[in-house]
């Protein structure tokens, strides 16, 4: 029993040697790390000047296949002369920390998916009303082409209404006022962007338009177009899609007759050249890869172009514009690629939708309910230049079910429906309807061909 005992202790000996000798030697390693890393991380500091950070602000859940993130990036010059002898003279300091992430400097292809006017009249969200719980929900009427808005790679939208809140009374044309709940469906329909200048915006006045962007805000839906302060007008709004720079601005013609409060003159971007040249060169002073414009304008219910957006269409083509987005007419008009020269000679590739259409609304003119969702296939080349590929849509229809009791609205792929009643996978549309929304899709496609 003895001899055990001491076998015992020599081996617990032998292992607390074994265990103390292990772990000084792993102590000693660390040390050694600890001092190469401190000894490693100074030589960099002195050799790199510290560069400042912006967290974003936002950030797309509903695009997994890309980096979409929003904020609005000041352009002011914050590089320091350090930061400009390491980086070169035109460096102005990273915006955020994603400056440096993704294919900068390489081939990159993107879509930008955009939508037509967001109206609500009284048919629209008097469906939506659930009495039984005193609130409204709008979100079925997406329920058939939501996947549509939700797979590109950043999603514009134009809100043509206002969220002036319940106690000023819900309403539509010429007045526009809608439930907030409206803006939660926005959301969940994966809109990246919602302009918000046009000659609605003002309809309930400068506390509406205030209101209105709170609201947004609260959903979590990145705008632009209106504003609460000077500041925020001044800024540069900044996507990000796989680390593609992209600006993006808003104007519109007017505000109907509704009057811009004089010390508050910044709150809606009124469309002026010498305002959107300043707004262009802020984007290219950030350093955008791309820059969308997106335009209130043109004719009511006139499927034809005007003088007027074939000049501003020019002039921002010429400023360094590449996309053109038009809405307002309340019906679809013609959209183009062209290839523009340049007064310095080169040529590059541009694109102009003149407008789109109204993507949710109950006007009575048939040409009002049909509208189309534009996807544009985008490359940013590795010499930096930018080719626009291709550009296709999907053609919708406002349809309105008067056979049920509610929920009556939804938005329908005109291709998607009629070839299943053509195919008889589903008659349940009726005659009636496929010959009447058979005239829809040809009145579409007779505007904006079958894309390229």
């Amino acid at each position: 029993m003895g001899s055990n005992r001491r076998q015992r202790r020599r081996y617990s000996n032998r292992y607390n040697d074994k265990t103390t000798k292990i772990l000084i030697i792993s102590v000693a390693v660390l040390v050694v790390a600890l001092v190469i890393s401190v000894a490693f991380n100074f030589s960099k500091n002195k050799s790199l000047p510290e560069v400042k950070t912006t967290e974003l602000s936002s950030t797309n859940e509903t695009d997994n296949n890309s980096e979409n993130n929003n904020v609005s990036d000041d352009v002011d010059d914050e590089s320091s002369d350090e930061e400009k002898e390491v980086f070169g003279p035109e460096y102005r300091g990273p915006t955020n920390s994603y400056d440096f992430i993704g294919p900068r400097d390489g081939k990159v292809s993107f879509t930008i998916t955009a939508l037509g006017d967001i109206l609500c009249h009284n048919d629209l969200y008097n469906d939506a009303y659930d009495s039984s719980t005193d609130s409204y929900n709008f979100s079925y009427i997406f329920d058939d082409i939501k996947y549509y808005t939700q797979t590109g790679s950043l999603t514009i939208g134009n809100l043509d209404t206002c969220f002036a809140g319940s106690d000023k009374g819900y309403n539509h044309s010429p007045v526009y006022n809608s439930p907030d709940a409206l803006a939660d469906s926005i959301k969940s329909l994966g809109v990246d962007v919602l302009t918000t200048a046009n000659n609605h915006c003002l309809d309930t006045g400068y506390e509406g338009l205030e209101r209105t962007i709170n609201v947004l805000n609260s959903a979590d839906v990145p705008h632009l177009g209106t504003y609460t302060s000077q500041e925020e007008r001044d800024k540069v709004f900044i996507k990000y899609v796989k680390g593609v720079k992209i600006a993006v601005l808003d104007y519109t013609f007017g505000v109907n007759s509704a009057s811009i409060p004089e010390d508050k003159k910044f709150c809606v971007n009124l469309i002026d050249k010498d305002l959107i040249s300043s707004d262009i060169e802020k984007a290219k002073s950030a350093s955008a890869d791309v820059i969308i414009a997106c335009m209130h304008w043109g004719d009511a219910y006139s499927t034809s172009v005007n003088d007027e957006q074939k000049d501003l269409s020019d002039f921002l083509f010429q400023k360094g514009v590449d996309v053109i987005l038009g809405n307002h007419p309340e019906c679809v008009e013609p959209f183009e690629k062209r290839v523009v020269t340049l007064e310095d000679g080169t040529q590059k590739d541009c694109f102009v939708a003149y407008a789109l259409g109204d993507f949710i609304a109950d006007s009575k003119e048939d040409i009002t309910k049909n509208s189309i969702i534009l996807n544009l296939e985008m490359t940013k080349h590795t010499n930096g230049t930018l080719s626009i590929d291709g550009a296709n849509y999907v053609p919708i229809h406002m349809f309105k079910d008067d056979s049920v009791p509610s929920k009556k609205f939804k938005i329908i792929n005109l291709d998607r429906v009629l070839r299943a009643y053509q195919s008889g996978v589903d008659l349940s549309l009726g005659k009636d309807n496929y010959e009447y929304l058979s005239k829809q899709l040809e009145s579409i496609k007779a505007v904006v061909g079958d894309g390229f």
